[in-house]
């Protein structure tokens, strides 16, 4: 197949919200788009199929290191948990920096670069681009309808059926017990429909493992069909704001540990904690990362 004449264009694959490769939720990083149109990256992230791919662009001001803009197969969203924690990771493995700050469509997202002993770069933590804000509660039965699942299943002691957001709007819905999440069999065409007419992401459905001191264990479900991804193996945007869901009920100043993917053969391990400023609640998420391939891709 010819090819000359084509640009070439860098990029990085790794698997973030693990230790080990082939775990955890996939990111594809591209490097050097500048000259790219948005249709251009949306065809890129379509070819690449993951829950999300970034693209880190040169910075418009002298308050931020980069611009980074970032595609699921479908469309645009303006903030994302394991992107930001992903692009940091692939950049600090060249760099010395300990710290990045992100401008995109949701603001500032200020992450930090984890390292081992040896300087060598093994994760990150970002801080919510925008205050804790809740919105829409929906109706019990309704949510169960679309989730394959009984009223019974879904938990109100606490909280309804509820729309959170840190910078991305995901449905929360708590379970009353953990076997109701192997339960769950999404009705595609009602949930895209649901998410179409409330203006949220996707669902994230969790239930609560328990809680050891100051560490509170859940294990979380999110699907986004409408944005392309069926059901996503870790999500830090709804981690986020699951963690300041949850802050109202866990009392203390816990480390969230939120397991998602193992229902899809990819189990992550997310860490949020919760940060209490004038501006309201903002959550920092955080995890491990491991480099899987690199390339080129012709344009």
């Amino acid at each position: 197949m010819a090819t000359h004449g084509r640009d070439r264009l860098r990029f990085e694959t790794v698997d973030v919200f693990t230790d080990a490769g082939f775990s955890g939720n996939q990111l594809a990083v591209v490097l050097g788009g500048s000259d790219l149109s948005t249709g251009q990256m949306q065809q890129i992230a379509a070819e690449f199929g993951y829950s999300e791919t970034s693209f880190v662009l040169p910075s418009e001001d002298d308050l931020h290191d980069a611009r980074v803009r970032i595609f699921t197969p479908a469309h645009e969203v303006p903030f994302a948990g394991h992107p930001n924690v992903g692009t940091a990771f692939v950049l600090a493995l060249e760099s010395a920096a300990a710290e990045y700050r992100f401008l995109e469509g949701a603001g500032t997202v200020t992450v930090t670069v984890r390292r081992d002993e040896d300087g060598r770069a093994t994760g990150a933590r970002l801080r919510t681009p925008a205050p804790f804000r809740t919105g829409a509660v929906l109706d019990q039965a309704l949510i169960a309808g679309c989730l394959g699942l009984t009223g019974a299943d879904i938990r109100l002691d606490q909280h309804e059926p509820v729309v959170g957001s840190c910078g991305l709007p995901f449905l929360f819905v708590q379970l009353s017990e953990q076997d109701a999440l192997a339960r769950v069999r999404v009705d595609v065409d009602r949930l895209v429909a649901l998410t179409d007419a409330s203006e949220f992401t996707g669902v994230s459905v969790y239930a609560l493992r328990g809680r050891d001191g100051e560490r509170v264990e859940l294990t979380q479900r999110m699907f986004a069909p409408g944005a392309g991804v069926p059901e996503d193996p870790a999500t830090g945007s709804a981690a986020s704001a699951l963690a300041c869901l949850r802050a109202e009920f866990d009392s203390g100043e816990p480390l969230w540990l939120i397991e998602q993917g193992q229902y899809i053969g990819r189990p992550s391990r997310i860490e949020a904690t919760v940060s209490r400023q004038d501006e309201g609640l903002f959550a920092h998420v955080a995890g491990n990362c491991v480099s899987m391939m690199s390339g080129t891709i012709r344009v």
